[in-house]
């Protein structure tokens, strides 16, 4: 959506430039003929002197649009800039459409001046990352490649998007082939959204967990309410780490811990 608006924006700046370009022109000309007309009717010197003031007022004129253009510009620009940080934006699309610390150094400047107005740090790191730190104390880390993660106050680590974590939990389970939406992990657990509507593709999943030797306490169970499909997994490995997997109106979910 931020890129379609900035193109609107981009597309609107270069038909005003064409339209002042062309009203420019058709000004210039109308000058050109009545000072032709004052020079026939005035000595040579005198003529000469009013042409050289009509060119200082376009000159001024010029001046003024120019100066107009850029405030314009940089408040087009600012206006493109989202910068209210809340969980609902940094889960959305919208906020990984853009990369913060690629952006110009213009572009950063606004956005650390406006999110300071927010009471919000912005600290741009030399790897890449754009880190958020809000009044409640609630971290925001954006990644170069987009991904999002989010660390509470209280403890815990919420990631939005982005690649299979590799962590206490997940060791020793499969890989989905499906990416995730989100990934919650605690002190106690690992909870992801699965980015998968097929509840076979879903099932295949669980026959890869089953190998893996999650098969003690094992409990498979499948509903239909309603003409919807609820469906769950729970099982065990000899170690004790316990995977759960759940799938309701299209959404799946996983959560694996160490009891």
């Amino acid at each position: 959506m931020k890129k379609f608006i900035a193109a609107i924006i981009a597309i609107m700046m270069v038909l005003s430039l064409v339209a002042c370009g062309g009203k420019s022109a058709e000004s210039n000309e109308t000058k050109k003929a009545e000072t032709k007309t004052e020079a026939k009717a005035a000595d040579a010197p005198l003529a000469r002197e009013e042409k050289t003031e009509e060119a200082l007022k376009r000159e001024d004129g010029a001046s003024d649009k120019v100066e107009t253009k850029k405030e314009e510009t940089k408040a087009e620009k600012t206006e493109t800039i989202d910068l209210d940080f809340n969980f609902e934006d940094v889960t959305s699309n919208e906020a990984t459409d853009i990369i913060w610390a690629f952006e110009d150094e213009e572009t950063k400047r606004i956005f650390v001046e406006e999110a300071k107005a927010e009471g919000v740090e912005v600290i741009f790191g030399a790897d890449g990352t754009t880190t958020m730190i809000e009044p409640t104390g609630e971290k925001y880390v954006q990644t170069p490649d987009g991904v999002w993660t989010i660390d509470a106050p209280d403890g815990g680590t919420i990631q939005m998007g982005g690649n299979w974590p590799d962590n206490e939990f997940t060791k020793g389970v499969p890989e989905p082939s499906f990416g995730i939406t989100a990934v919650e992990e605690t002190s106690i657990g690992f909870t992801a959204i699965l980015e998968t509507d097929n509840l076979d593709d879903l099932k295949k999943y669980c026959e890869k967990i089953k190998v893996a030797g999650f098969t003690e306490e094992l409990d498979e169970q499948e509903v239909q309410v309603q003409g919807m499909d609820i469906y769950s997994f729970t099982a065990k490995n000899s170690a004790g780490k316990s995977v759960n997997i759940a799938f309701t109106a299209g959404v799946a979910g996983i959560t694996i811990s160490n009891f």
